[in-house]
């Protein structure tokens, strides 16, 4: 019985501000043990109470200062949870084909700095025309489906189901400690993007630049050797669809658990095994930008790009060394709710 108040305070509590949750969960608890019986109660009394008190989700919007009005409360949490989601996602789509597209046409006779202030210009527009066309679609889409259908007529699906007491049981309740939030899951996969990009792009992207006072900043020598880059495309193609499956695990998952961290562990080995296999091959940097950095360095070039090599390899170790122990960490944290569950803490 006790659960059930427990899991019905944390339903509300955890759509509020961090700053509000603990006394609104003090004062919660005590106005449902106030419509309790006195002299003793049963689960039935529990859930009559509860049920009284209505939909967590609605509950919790009276006490915003700000309640939702445009969609209403049976679908406003679902309303929420698709844009988070979608936003997102489209965003990073959208951008990321709007900078491959000005990478693949980028000329290396114009500007450098003028073509990154174009560039600029574009992901801020298409960034603005994105967000929206996605909050109107998807706002115009519950704003329908809320005028033309009954919540109680509703399958028993998430999108404005009718809830009852019986809903606390399917709560799965996660610590703040272990929680993954969607903007995690987000630059996650922005980071896979950007890395694959630069990688299947490097010999367009990094090369070394001189200044010209007509020209201004333009490419003259390439850095990598293409043809190295894309003798390793099956290992680079792997590890990006495992970044993708790790994300979406973690988007699935909603908190760190020690299959996930060992998942990710994993991801940041093959991670670290791709970058040795590509990075220490003697003939990564292409002829000509070797003869050029010998010349500029006094036939030092050789002994430099060794050390910036392993300069890199030990720089991602630790990143990676550091990730995989965070995800560890924040897999052990925080209190087993499966024995016992004080909503007043989480």
């Amino acid at each position: 019985m006790m659960d059930l108040i427990n899991l019905y305070v944390y339903e509300v509590t955890r759509r509020l501000p961090e700053k509000m949750q603990d006394d609104i969960a003090l004062e919660l608890k005590s106005t449902i043990h106030d419509m309790l019986p006195d002299g003793g109660y049963n689960e039935k009394d529990v859930k009559q109470v509860l049920e009284t008190l209505g939909n967590p989700a609605t509950l919790a919007s009276r006490y915003k200062d700000s309640p939702s009005h445009l969609i209403g409360s049976p679908f406003y949490e679902s309303y929420l949870s698709v844009l988070k989601i979608t936003l997102p996602i489209a965003l990073t789509v959208a951008l990321l084909s709007l900078i491959a597209a000005e990478i693949v046409s980028y000329d290396s006779q114009e500007s450098f700095i003028g073509v990154l202030l174009a560039i600029s210009g574009k992901v801020i527009r298409t960034a603005i025309e994105v967000a929206i066309q996605t909050f109107f679609w998807i706002t115009i889409t519950f704003i329908v489906i809320e005028r033309t259908v009954s919540s109680d007529k509703l399958p028993d699906t998430p999108f404005g189901r009718k809830w009852t007491p019986e809903h606390l049981k399917e709560t799965a309740v996660i610590p703040k400690k272990r929680a993954i939030s969607r903007w995690e899951v987000f630059f996650g996969l922005l980071w896979t993007a950007i890395w694959a990009t630069v990688y299947f792009k490097a010999s367009h992207l990094i090369a070394i630049y001189m200044f010209g006072e007509k020209e201004g900043f333009r490419q003259t020598i390439p850095l990598f050797n293409e043809e190295i880059l894309r003798s390793y495309w099956p290992f680079i193609v792997l590890l990006i669809g495992v970044e993708v499956a790790l994300s979406i695990y973690k988007w699935l998952a909603r908190q760190w658990t020690n299959k996930l961290a060992v998942a990710n562990l994993l991801s940041n080995l093959l991670f670290l095994g791709v970058l040795c296999l590509v990075i220490t091959n003697d003939a990564l940097f292409s002829t000509d930008a070797m003869a050029f950095m010998s010349d500029s360095l006094n036939n030092h070039a050789d002994r430099i790009v060794q050390w910036a090599k392993l300069t890199l390899i030990i720089t991602f170790v630790v990143i990676t060394g550091l990730d995989s122990f965070e995800g560890f960490r924040k897999a052990n944290k925080g209190i087993d709710l499966n024995k016992k569950l004080d909503v007043s803490k989480l």
